[in-house]
């Protein structure tokens, strides 16, 4: 909770927050210094810090009392938490959850580079953050390992175990310090001068319009400088780099031999210095080398149990090939678990042991399932876009037992064309058995589209409504009687709901019933739409 506590007269050398006590200065944030510190009563630690307002521009209060309305606002596993905030007459206090690990900068120097999966669980961390920012219209436009908090260990025990891989599974990055944060939407642009110049956007430094995607640059140089131990701007003064980045042709150059092609794919995209050409924060938050999907979560234990459920059932109905690739794509979500573990939830020993030996028990089954299936030979990226079609008919399935047809319609449409796309890619045996299971599928779509046919049908004879038939139904707020996709609209599931009219609206037109036309869809049962007066 905020508060003032200008009853004290603290000299602006000495700060003092009412409730806890200051111990050692741990680092300097924009606009002032981050002291370690306990709350009274207690031997919790908390980072607070204190900004001396004699020193601070109009501009400089400004973007304190924006960093403020900002971390109010935030709560992520990934971003250090504001807890508190006070103020007296000489400075503001900002009081946040204490990372013990220190900062990200300070481990790249003494450990100078990371292995790429060491880099891909970091950055993996970074992007959820990140999306959770675009999320709520924040650029935080000051992105670096020095404003990069470690949690989940404490610094010493980092320190004394930097060449140990396991190590790292505890590690928990937090992004910290929006002093030069914003609230900005996709399509809004700034021009002010912000940011650290090694970690600073080229359209930043050329003084040009930059938007969010400002922070995509920044998240390339902390990859880059992460995996090779340095910045690529390394040694360059700023005047050079600006004087760089107004050249036209010039590019970051990355050492090609040195990471595999993924993740140089993602690095050159994030660093081009057009932020046009840049890669776009769908595709960043998408990219198979971050793999969001597949990060270690509180749900994903939840997501592969229901896939490896499934799994089952597809293989006690002698569906070996679904089977297998349900089994796989349950690994997909194991695996990182039992790498990383769960931010912020330990995992006992007995519990990792458990998790081991589900994971070696859905191998041996997919292992078999696999050579059952004649599947051995079948890349990795093809046993992708295999399970993408087999996903894609579950949810064409789901979508029509709630009667959304033609949403069904359009999964199997999506999956069947995909078949047809990889059958020539498979060999003789395997394209035999799968265009078995293609014509099952068209099947079930040909159904789906009979029933959205015969709805069409039932609607065209009944569209016309009167007065008459409306006051012939008795009127209640929840009755509904469903009115069917029309040729120009043949996809969505309608409604025309009945209502009692507001009475204004029986002061003027009594002999008039209110209609409203509302859509049903996953996320809600029932939107409003326009609604209309028929008479």
């Amino acid at each position: 909770m905020a508060s003032n506590t200008n009853t004290n007269n603290h000299s602006s050398s000495t700060p003092k927050v009412d409730g806890y006590k200051l111990n050692q200065l741990i680092g300097k944030g924009s606009y002032g210094q981050v002291f370690r510190a306990e709350k009274l009563g207690s031997t919790d630690s908390y980072a607070i810090k204190c900004i001396p307002l004699k020193s601070l521009s109009k501009n400089s209060r400004n973007n304190i009392i924006s960093e403020i309305a900002i971390l109010k606002n935030l709560k992520h596993d990934f971003i250090v938490q504001m807890l508190d905030f006070q103020w007296d007459k000489a400075f503001v206090y900002l009081v946040f959850e204490f990372c013990a690990g220190g900062e990200l900068a300070s481990i790249i120097r003494l450990r100078r580079s990371f292995p790429e999966e060491i880099v891909q669980h970091f950055l993996q961390q970074l992007a959820s953050a990140m999306k959770y920012l675009r999320e709520n219209n924040v650029v935080h436009l000051d992105l670096k390992p020095q404003n990069i908090l470690i949690t989940g260990i404490q610094f010493v025990r980092l320190l004394n175990s930097l060449q140990s891989f396991n190590i790292w599974r505890h590690v928990i990055l937090k992004i910290a310090d929006f002093g030069f944060a914003q609230y900005l939407d996709s399509n809004e642009s700034i021009d002010s001068l912000r940011g650290s110049p090694l970690y600073m956007a080229p359209e930043i430094f050329k003084r040009q319009k930059y938007d969010a995607r400002a922070d995509l640059w920044s998240i390339g140089i902390i990859l880059f400088e992460c995996l090779f131990g340095r910045t690529p701007l390394h040694g360059m003064s700023t005047a050079q780099i600006t004087q760089s980045f107004r050249n036209d042709q010039f590019k970051i150059n990355l050492p090609v031999d040195a990471i595999s092609q993924i993740c140089y794919e993602l690095l050159k995209g994030l660093l081009k210095v057009d932020p046009e050409k840049r890669i776009s924060f769908s595709n960043f938050f998408s990219h198979p080398f971050i793999d969001l999907e597949h990060m270690p979560t509180k749900e994903s234990f939840q997501k592969a149990s229901d896939i490896l459920k499934t799994g089952e059932e597809q293989e006690s109905s002698g569906n070996f090939k679904s089977a297998f690739y349900h089994f796989r794509e349950a690994l997909l979500y194991l695996m990182p678990i039992y790498r990383w573990g769960v931010p912020s939830q330990p995992t006992s020993k007995s519990k990792h042991k458990e998790l081991q030996s589900i994971i070696v028990k859905y191998m041996d089954k997919a292992e078999d399932l696999q050579q059952k299936c004649g599947l051995v030979n079948i890349s990795p990226k093809m046993l992708k876009q295999i399970q993408s079609v087999y996903n894609m008919i579950d949810r064409a399935r789901d979508l029509e037992s709630k009667d959304l047809h033609s949403k069904s319609l359009e999964k199997y449409e999506i999956a069947i064309e995909k078949t047809f796309d990889m059958l020539g890619c498979l060999d003789s045996k395997l394209k035999g058995e799968f265009f078995g299971e293609l014509q099952d599928w068209i099947t079930e779509a040909e159904k789906v589209k009979e029933k959205i046919d015969t709805e069409k049908k039932e609607f065209e004879s009944s569209k016309t409504i009167k007065s008459a038939d409306v006051e012939s139904e008795p009127i209640v707020a929840e009755d509904a009687v469903k009115l069917f996709a029309t040729e120009s609209n043949p996809k969505p599931d309608w409604y025309l709901k009945l209502k009692e009219p507001s009475k204004s609206n029986l002061n003027a037109h009594s002999k008039l019933k209110h209609i409203e036309i509302v859509q049903k869809n996953d996320e809600l049962q029932n939107p409003r739409e326009p609604s209309c007066f028929v008479q």
